[in-house]
């Protein structure tokens, strides 16, 4: 059991995400949290853990209870991430979902994880996410009672009705996050995330990377994925780092504008992003 309460040079940490982030705020009040260059949105800690606050008194509002599962399906912006740490304050379970899901995919989705929320972009170039939820949600059994759109009339309204309440009572052993496998070999299977093993996996990739409050992170990579969300946002959350979202989807020059605004320290990517970036025409012009 020594490697259940240790890691390989030191004891794990034993917090849950709200607490995490919470100390950090309290280190580094005033440096940048999160920054998301195609929305113009810049947030220092302490404004993004008041922002977090009013968004979980907004879970609170729809009636949802600690334990409650709400999903997120949308490209990187801000809302997400506000979403994913205002989750863990109001003690519920985030299900990332996917923005590449066809309505037989969601519809899955919707049944197997029980969620009693959605919050979902209308539309994008790629998908009408409006048109793909009705046509999951026609003639299926589920649980969802709310599906709260970014950045329209439902989203405000969704903020107006919060009642805020404090932080949910919650066990780092607590089930925080749900994600689904590709369904390779069948149909996705739930991983169940807790918050316990959310700090560490955080930590132990800013311990690996060497990361301080010092450091700013571009994150072209999808938040609906762990890359995203737990190396990018929860490193973000734990560590101070500050965390840069250079476009809703992966763009190469986006990206590659995002580093040099924003003075970067760290990018993340797979290989095919950094061929993009590397064989686009004005790869020069930018100073990394």
């Amino acid at each position: 059991m020594l490697s259940y309460s240790r890691g390989p040079e030191a004891p794990l940490l034993e917090c849950t995400i709200h607490e995490a982030l919470a100390a950090t705020v309290a280190r580094v009040p005033n440096s940048e949290a999160l920054v998301s260059c195609h929305q113009g949105i810049r947030y220092t800690f302490a404004e993004f853990m008041a922002e977090v606050e009013r968004v979980s008194a907004g879970i609170s509002g729809l009636g949802l209870e600690p334990g409650d599962r709400f999903g997120v399906w949308a490209t990187n912006c801000a809302e997400w991430v506000v979403l994913q740490f205002a989750a863990a304050h109001a003690g519920l379970v985030l299900i990332n979902v996917n923005p590449a899901y066809r309505a037989h995919e969601l519809e899955y989705i919707l049944r197997k994880s029980g969620m009693r929320a959605l919050f979902l972009a209308e539309r994008d170039q790629y998908s009408d996410y409006a048109a793909i939820l009705a046509e999951a949600r026609a003639g299926t059994t589920h649980l969802l009672e709310h599906a709260i759109y970014l950045n329209t009339p439902s989203w405000e309204a969704f903020l107006a009705n919060g009642v805020r309440r404090p932080a949910a009572t919650v066990r780092n052993t607590d089930v925080a996050n749900i994600q689904y496998t590709s369904g390779t070999t069948g149909s996705p299977k739930g991983v169940l995330l807790t918050h316990r093993n959310l700090v560490n996996n955080a930590g132990y990739i800013a311990d690996g990377m060497r990361y301080t409050e010092a450091d700013r992170i571009c994150v072209p990579v999808p938040l609906y994925h762990c890359f995203g969300c737990v190396g990018g946002s929860l490193v973000m959350g734990v560590r101070g780092a500050a965390m840069i979202l250079p476009s809703a989807r992966f763009d190469a020059r986006a990206t590659m504008a995002g580093v040099a605004a924003e003075r970067a320290t760290a990018l993340y990517g797979v290989p095919t992003m950094f061929i993009a970036q590397l064989h686009h025409p004005e790869f020069s012009a930018f100073d990394f």
